[in-house]
């Protein structure tokens, strides 16, 4: 979850898009578990996504931003 400079309830609603499409999509289902991480920004993630929130950016309304994703399982986790 990229958190700058995003509310929480903004957060809350591009987790939940990207939960619901994942699930549509096959990509969790019941039992799966999620660790939510939040983090400043996607850039630099290692992990590729398996899935992505993208909207436009407020403080540049001419541009996209990721705002949530979802990826494998790491060692780290």
């Amino acid at each position: 979850m990229a958190a700058s400079g995003v509310p929480v309830p903004e957060a809350l609603i591009h987790l939940n898009h990207l939960v619901v499409e994942a699930a549509l999509d096959g990509l969790i289902a019941p039992g799966d578990r999620l660790t939510l991480r939040s983090v400043p920004s996607l850039t630099g993630a290692t992990a590729p996504f398996a899935a992505l929130r993208v909207d436009v950016d407020p403080a540049h309304p001419d541009r996209l931003r990721a705002f949530a994703a979802l990826t494998e399982e790491t060692p780290d986790d």
